[in-house]
C-alpha cells in the first residue's frame, strides 16, 4: 500500500511519459518494488479527474444535535420501547436510530441503562424497612414462613412479603 507522498510523487513523474521510467525512478527513490501500470494509471487519472490522490469518503450527514437529543429522550421517556418504533415516531431511518443509541449514546439492550433516582423521601423508608426487618423476624416464628421467594425467567429472586 503506497503512502500519500508516494502516490503525489508518481503523480508528479508521470511528466515521464513511460511506465517503465517511471516505476525505475520511484524504485530509485523509494528502495521498493513500485507499482504496476494499471495502479499508475489509475492514480494519475483520479489526480486529474479530483485534484487529489486521498481516498474519497462518503458525503454521509452527522445526525444533528436535536434529532440525538429528541432519541435520548425517547429511550428515557420508556426504555423499553424498540428501535423501529421510535425510529417511526421521530421519522429518522432504523439504522440512524440504532447508531445513535449505541455509538452516541453508549445505550445497549438487555442491560441496565436508566436507574431510577432516589428522591429525598425514599431515605427514611430504606431506613425504616433496614430497622423494622430484624424486629419482625426476632419477634415471630411464623414471620419467615410467611415469605415466599419466587424465581423469575432471568433467575433473579423476586421476594412477595
Amino acid at each position: 500500500m503506497a503512502s500519500a507522498q508516494e502516490k503525489a510523487r508518481v503523480v508528479l513523474f508521470s511528466e515521464f511519459k513511460s511506465t517503465v521510467r517511471l516505476q525505475r525512478e520511484f524504485h530509485h527513490i523509494y528502495q521498493k518494488a513500485a507499482p504496476d501500470a494499471k495502479r499508475i494509471k489509475a492514480w494519475h487519472n483520479k489526480f486529474l479527474g479530483t485534484g487529489s490522490v486521498l481516498k474519497e469518503y462518503g458525503d454521509r450527514q452527522c445526525v444533528s444535535d436535536e434529532k440525538l437529543e429528541s432519541a435520548r429522550t425517547a429511550f428515557v421517556r420508556s426504555p423499553r420501547k424498540s428501535i423501529r418504533r421510535v425510529s417511526r415516531e421521530l421519522q429518522m431511518p432504523r439504522a440512524t436510530v440504532h447508531e445513535v443509541l449505541r455509538k452516541r449514546l453508549c445505550m445497549y439492550a438487555y442491560t441496565l441503562q436508566i436507574l431510577q433516582a432516589l428522591k429525598p423521601e425514599d431515605k427514611p423508608r430504606r431506613h425504616n424497612f433496614a430497622c423494622d426487618m430484624p424486629d419482625r423476624i426476632g419477634r415471630g416464628l411464623n414471620f419467615l414462613a410467611n415469605i415466599t421467594v419466587m424465581e423469575h425467567v432471568r433467575d433473579s429472586p423476586k421476594v412477595n412479603v
